[in-house]
């Protein structure tokens, strides 16, 4: 029994037939129900009525009071699981890091932790009692293997799709240029034709525009 009242019972097993080579795995059975001052089975849960605004039972077409099913403990509460799945890998990992392995385990899925990878197939207990009546189920093993090497290439998919990001990027910012190019270009070429002198004109026709100018530098000597 643990430190809330509920029974725990664990057990290991280890297969050394089947789909892995080696398979090590362990099981833990709660209970769902709490034990009465007798030591008898008490029940986990119980119905109420549903009442309205005005504290009266609400009648169903069928004539029946509509009711709802309310939790006496909190041990089915799938919240738990979430819970306990967290404080298995942080007991777990204390005692990887006091044996100096470098390995981590995290009980959140690929997706939660931000990985972009598809994870592998989990066979669980219905595929090795399967396997253990003659039930073939190589294709588990197939949809694992091909699954991986969907991985491999999702890799290489992605670095090209990076690459023709990048490449995209660049030629939106030439047609960019190249708009601003044909829209500027008079008034870099009436630049061209302006002088100074006394009046100057050509500064005060570059300062007025400079905006303008800023969108489309002329183009640089070529290789540059």
């Amino acid at each position: 029994m643990i430190e809330d009242e509920k029974i725990i019972e664990m057990f290991f097993w280890r297969s050394e037939q089947g789909i892995r080579e080696l398979d090590i795995k362990y099981g833990i059975l709660l209970t769902m129900r709490p034990l009465d001052e007798r030591g008898a089975w008490a029940v986990k849960s119980k119905k109420e009525y549903v009442l309205d605004e005005k504290g009266e039972r609400v009648k169903l077409p069928s004539g029946r009071y509509k009711t709802r099913k309310v939790d006496l403990v909190d041990w089915n509460n799938q919240e738990n699981a979430e819970v306990w799945r967290a404080a298995w890998a942080d007991l777990a990992n204390a005692y990887l890091e006091r044996n100096d392995s470098p390995e981590r385990i995290d009980h959140r899925s690929y997706e939660r932790q931000g990985i972009d990878q598809i994870p592998t197939v989990h066979v669980g207990v219905a595929a090795c009692q399967m396997e253990k009546k003659g039930i073939a189920i190589a294709t588990l093993a197939e949809l694992d293997a091909a699954l991986s090497a969907v991985r491999e290439k999702s890799d290489t998919i992605r670095e090209g799709m990076k690459t023709a990001e990048k490449r995209m990027k660049e030629l939106k910012k030439l047609i960019e240029y190249g708009g601003n190019y044909l829209k500027y270009k008079p008034i870099h070429d009436e630049l061209k034709t302006l002088k100074n002198g006394w009046t100057s004109k050509r500064d005060k026709y570059e300062e007025a525009h400079r905006a303008e100018l800023a969108l489309c530098p002329p183009p640089g000597p070529r290789g540059a």
